[in-house]
C-alpha cells in the first residue's frame, strides 16, 4: 500500500465521519424539547465525569500505610481519659507497627508541673483491625507512661520504614 492510498483512506474516513455528524446534528435539531433536554443532562453528566477523571484532586495527607487515626477521650471520674484509635485499613498485616504520640499533660496535685513528651508503643495489627490505645500502654525512653488526660498533638505510625503523621487539631482550630 502506498502512502497515497493510506492518505486517501484516511480522508474518506474523515469525510464519512463528517457526514455522519452533520446528519446527526440535523436529526437532533428536528427532535422535541424533551429529547434535547434529556441529551443535555446526559451530555453534562459525561462532561463532569470526564473532568473528574482528568483533573487530579489536590494531594491530601500522605498516608502510605493506609492507617486511620482518631484521638478522643472518655469521661473517667473527674478527669478525661484520652485514647488513640488506630485502624489498619491496608490489605496487609502490620507485623511491627510503632505508634508514637506527642503531647502534654500536667503532673502533680497542684497541676503546675507541665510535662511534654513523646511516647511509643510497638504492636502488631491484623488487616482491618481496629484498636483503642490508652495512655498507660505507651512508654517514653525512661519507661514511664503519660497521664491519662494527655493532650495529644501528633500521632506517628511507622510500619516497614513507611511513616504516617497525623497532626491533631485542637478544639476551636479551623481546617
Amino acid at each position: 500500500m502506498a502512502a497515497a492510498d493510506v492518505k486517501e483512506k484516511i480522508l474518506d474516513t474523515l469525510d464519512d465521519v463528517r457526514q455522519t455528524v452533520v446528519r446527526l446534528a440535523k436529526d437532533f435539531r428536528e427532535e422535541t424539547v424533551y429529547v434535547k433536554a434529556k441529551a443535555g443532562v446526559i451530555g453534562g453528566y459525561v462532561v463532569i465525569a470526564l473532568l473528574t477523571l482528568i483533573i487530579a484532586p489536590p494531594p491530601g495527607e500522605d498516608n502510605p500505610i493506609d492507617a486511620r487515626v482518631k484521638v478522643s477521650s472518655i469521661s473517667f471520674g473527674s478527669r478525661e481519659k484520652t485514647f488513640v484509635e488506630v485502624i489498619n485499613e491496608s490489605g496487609a498485616e502490620w507485623r511491627e507497627a510503632k505508634v508514637f504520640i506527642t503531647g502534654s499533660f500536667t503532673r502533680g496535685a497542684d497541676g503546675k508541673d507541665r510535662v511534654t513528651g513523646t511516647y511509643m508503643l510497638v504492636d502488631r495489627w491484623r488487616r482491618g483491625e481496629k484498636r483503642n490505645l490508652f495512655p498507660e500502654k505507651f512508654k517514653d525512653e525512661k519507661n514511664t507512661s503519660p497521664e491519662m488526660d494527655i493532650k495529644v498533638e501528633t500521632v506517628v505510625i511507622e510500619v516497614d520504614g513507611e511513616k504516617y503523621v497525623k497532626k491533631i487539631k485542637k478544639a476551636g482550630e479551623g481546617s
